[in-house]
């Protein structure tokens, strides 16, 4: 069943799959973006709440009236009709408006991380995908070498020279060759699985398109250089730094808060025994005794030194990773290169030699199969050296923050 399951995408397919079309896929059908999205719609509705100026207030009085005396009724009462308006003051509502924008911001910078994510897995798959096909290409090359040699097997045995033993040696050479194709071929399968996964979408595709000759060659990176990227690039500095900022618009708001809102009142009253009317103004203004947002205050200041500390370590961490990541890098490109110029033309040249003088009877069968498993295993080692290379390059690319 499981096979089947690994097996299934590849039947279905219908075009090919460009690694640019399906990381905008798998962003697009993201739930986690979809609900970040939302998150910005619910604080945009919060800012213009912010915005809103205070509802007016209406009060109504009635009053000298169902007492004793000249007081019993109502002859002698009297009534008003009172607005009044708070009156912000301090620029509450812009600074609570700047504080809104930067969360905004904060959780834009959340999207970006988490499209950066979905993009770094995405390449990771393709990357895997890549090197998968580099490894099918050797195995392929592997089995068509079998095969060559299992046929001069059989030619030398019709001519008395071989023995049945290594007739059997060079046929259990070629099928395990077969089987390990097989095995490879499971391998993709399930990548391919793993890789519409992250689409979020059963879509069709009957190949995959990707560049599988990534530059693993490239001029030596200038550590500086592509540190100063990472800088001004890392989705997780930037957020910091935004995150500082809001708490420094909170600090001016606090402050402001110190100042009390004036309340202004205008009213209307009705004396019933004259049967008069008059205007009545007043104002109120709350008296900041007990509390002077103080401790408020403190509280963001440690809240930011806080953050600064953070970000510190943060950028700490990153460049010890960098630095790490860059070493690699360039260590893995001489290997790379020793591999590429030098060794695996050796091991070609020597395999190309012991197949011919195996022929003419200058080789025994086993120089040709050790040769041969050198060959091959040289080739395997490259294959993964470059592997290594290519998700090394794309962690340094993530640590700057892809381009997208």
């Amino acid at each position: 069943m499981k096979i089947l399951i690994f097996i299934l995408p590849i039947c279905l397919f219908a075009k090919q799959l460009e690694i640019e079309f399906a990381i905008k896929t798998a962003i697009k059908n993201n739930p986690k973006i979809k609900g970040l999205k939302k998150h910005i719609v619910n604080k945009k509705e919060a800012i213009l709440a912010e915005n809103a100026y205070p509802n007016p207030e209406i009060e109504f009085e009635l009053s000298d009236f169902l007492g004793t005396g000249d007081y019993f009724g109502f002859d002698n009462s009297s009534q008003s009709l009172t607005l009044s308006q708070e009156i912000v003051i301090g620029s509450k509502r812009s600074k609570a408006t700047k504080i809104n924008d930067e969360e905004i911001n904060i959780i834009k910078m959340k999207i970006k991380k988490q499209e950066i994510n979905i993009a770094y897995k995405i390449k990771k798959l393709f990357i895997e995908l890549a090197i998968s096909d580099k490894l099918q290409a050797l195995l392929q090359k592997n089995k068509n070498i079998s095969l060559e040699i299992l046929n001069t097997v059989k030619n030398k045995m019709q001519e008395g020279v071989n023995t049945k033993f290594e007739i059997l040696k060079a046929s259990s050479q070629y099928n395990q060759g077969l089987i390990e194709i097989k095995k490879e071929e499971f391998q993709k399968n399930k990548l391919i699985s793993l890789l519409l996964l992250q689409l979020g979408e059963n879509l069709q595709f009957d190949s995959v398109k990707f560049n599988n000759n990534i530059d693993i060659l490239s001029d030596k990176l200038n550590e500086d250089k592509e540190w100063d990227s990472v800088l001004k690039d890392n989705i997780d500095i930037k957020m910091k730094k935004s995150s500082i900022k809001a708490n420094e618009y909170k600090i001016s708001l606090e402050k402001s808060n110190r100042i009390p809102n004036l309340t202004v009142k205008l009213g209307l009253s009705r004396f019933q025994t004259a049967n008069d009317y008059a205007f009545t103004v007043g104002f109120s203004l709350p008296l900041p005794v007990w509390n002077f947002n103080t401790h408020s205050i403190k509280s963001l200041h440690y809240k930011i030194e806080e953050e600064k500390l953070e970000s510190k370590n943060i950028k700490l961490e990153i460049k010890n990773v960098f630095i790490q990541k860059i070493n690699q890098l360039n260590s893995l490109k001489e290997e790379l290169l020793q591999l590429k110029n030098k060794i695996i033309p050796m091991a070609k040249e020597s395999l190309d030699l012991v197949k011919l003088g195996y022929k003419v009877g200058e080789f025994r069968y086993l120089e040709l199969l050790e040769t041969q498993k050198t060959f091959i295993e040289i080739n395997k080692q490259y294959i993964e050296i470059y592997k290594e290379y290519s998700l090394l390059k794309l962690d340094i690319e993530y640590l700057k923050g892809f381009k997208l």
